[in-house]
């Protein structure tokens, strides 16, 4: 499933487009809560995005898919978490180092911020 995010392009320069795309295990309980947050932070930037969601049901989709625990979130290509982005592939929830050096479910508001306005 995709989510297309943001005001209608403007006629002009090309506009650079963001591929945001969010893997995240079959019953994952932060994968509702990290597709808002995404969504809200990409229409306050204005950013034009594309949010693509990536369900996965077994060990061989998350090697596919790059699923490095569940939720995994990736803008064009990169990790937003870059210290997890050495794990291997696993449907296991993941937990994100936050620049205070506590560990979360979800990536902190501001780590999202500034990988989507990266």
């Amino acid at each position: 499933m995709s989510d297309s995010v943001g005001p209608a392009p403007a006629p002009g320069p090309p506009v650079h487009v963001r591929r945001v795309d969010l893997v995240y295990s079959i019953g994952c309980p932060s994968s509702g809560e990290v597709h808002a947050l995404l969504r809200s932070i990409l229409l306050e930037q204005g950013a034009e995005a594309l949010l693509a969601l990536y369900e996965v049901r077994t060990q061989a989709q998350a090697e596919e898919l790059r699923l490095l625990g569940s939720p995994t979130i990736r803008v064009d290509g990169r990790d937003v978490d870059p210290g997890g982005a050495a794990s291997r592939p696993d449907l296991a929830a993941r937990g994100f180092r936050r620049p205070d050096g506590t560990l979360g479910r979800l990536p902190s508001r501001a780590q999202l911020e500034q990988a989507l306005s990266g």
